[in-house]
């Protein structure tokens, strides 16, 4: 802070501190320990005008008082803090610094290298955060993906997009990593290497025609990795088969109009049944003879006695995994989980208070051995026994269905025992 006398005359067009000792000054910004700034010197307000605000008796009049009653002085462009380490609000002179020269070099973007990424962004459908067999998680954030080595706090990026990437799938190997941009390109998808450098370009680039300039909603692999599905965000709600290792479609349908698809999940041991759930939305999508056709899944209504305002609504699927016993597992946005053999409603089970927004399973564990995780808006996650999800039978009596349940923030065993 400048050291200026608070009795001299002060230039009109400067910027003013305050001394706040805490306050809370009126744009928000928590001070505690500077500062408020203005662009005009308080003292030389016409007599009418000081005149109106001692006669007010509002709060934030008040607050203005008492906020004003430090002692003013100029200040030099400088960075203000609320206590060591917290950046709160710079200081900035209403003119022009004095630094600031017509010989000063201009930025050069084209020098310019992204070192670390902040922020994440978030999915329309399905997951877009992954791990991957070297350690680095795997996320978009804006037009670029990024793997992040949490033990060396470092970051690579994947960077071919000219729009958000919301899209992003791995192959069940894990080598190989499918981006898809929210809209603007006419090859939205791009496949690339997990192991990648920053400077690498994408294996392969491709999209769907019309429906490409829409931009990806989501992608999916099989669970051979033979086939990548991509959902389009056009109005028809485009679903693509892709062999993606030669860039060409092998199928695809439209879902139609005003369908809000949330997940998608491929047949353990198949590359053409891909299970799509969204708001009232269940069907799988089978590939034959080069063109997808789809079977509804028999869904739930709500229980007028323990729902009257959703009377006969069905679910929203929020969440999709397939157990290796053959059956599909949902979660839904009223906190159950349903268990399909086929297309025909085996079980519900309550999982969650909220929505169940993710489903995951071992990979490559036998049938017998397969528990499900879930996870819920409540913040908890639930362990349920692989007898859960069996196509006939289900859990025999006096055996729980849950092993466990964890919640934060500790993640430890605080229940073992079934719903």
């Amino acid at each position: 802070m400048g050291q200026n006398s608070s009795s001299q005359k002060q230039p009109r067009g400067q910027t003013w501190a305050a001394d706040t000792d805490g306050l809370t000054s009126s744009a928000g910004y928590s001070t505690g320990g500077l500062l408020a700034t203005a662009d005009y010197d308080p003292r030389e307000r016409d007599s009418s005008h000081a005149a109106h605000e001692a006669e007010s008796d509002s709060d934030v009049e008040e607050e203005r008082d008492h906020f004003s009653g430090g002692a003013l002085r100029p200040t030099a462009l400088q960075i203000a803090t609320a206590g060591p380490g917290k950046l709160l609000h710079p200081v900035i002179e209403a003119s022009a610094p004095t630094w600031a020269t017509d010989e000063m070099a201009p930025a050069a973007p084209g020098e310019l290298t992204l070192a670390f990424a902040y922020g994440y962004t978030p999915a329309t459908a399905g997951s877009n955060l992954h791990a991957l067999p070297s350690g680095e998680i795997a996320f978009p954030c804006g037009k670029h993906v990024v793997l992040y080595d949490a033990s060396r706090h470092a970051q690579r990026f994947l960077s071919a997009h000219d729009a958000p990437v919301r899209a992003l799938a791995k192959h069940p190997l894990g080598g190989v990593l499918a981006s898809g941009q929210a809209s603007g390109a006419a090859q939205p998808i791009a496949i690339w290497r997990a192991d990648a450098g920053s400077e690498a370009e994408p294996l392969a680039r491709f999209g769907d025609g019309a429906a490409a300039g829409a931009g990806v909603a989501a992608l999916a692999f099989s669970s051979n990795g033979q086939v990548l599905a991509a959902l389009f965000g056009d109005a028809e709600r485009t679903l693509v088969f892709y062999d993606w290792r030669g860039a060409r479609s092998l199928g695809s349908a439209r879902l139609g109009a005003g369908v809000g698809a949330l997940a998608m999940a491929f047949s353990l041991g198949s590359e053409s049944t891909l299970a799509v759930g969204g708001a009232q939305y269940l069907r799988l999508w089978q590939l034959r003879g080069g063109s997808l056709t789809s079977t509804g899944c028999e869904l739930p209504t709500a229980e007028a006695e323990a729902e009257p305002q959703r009377r006969g609504r069905k679910p929203t699927l929020t969440a999709l995994a397939w157990h290796p016993h053959g059956t599909l597992v949902a979660g839904t946005s009223r906190g159950e989980m349903l268990v399909f053999d086929g297309a025909a409603l085996l079980r519900r089970y309550h999982a969650h208070l909220g929505p169940v927004f993710c489903l995951e399973l071992p990979r490559g564990a036998p049938p017998d051995e397969a528990y499900v995780l879930s996870g819920g808006k409540d913040g908890r996650l639930r362990l349920w026994g692989a007898e859960a999800f069996t196509p006939q039978g289900g859990v025999p009596a006096g055996q729980r269905q849950v092993w466990a349940t964890f919640s934060p923030p500790s993640l430890l065993p605080v229940a073992k025992r079934s719903p």
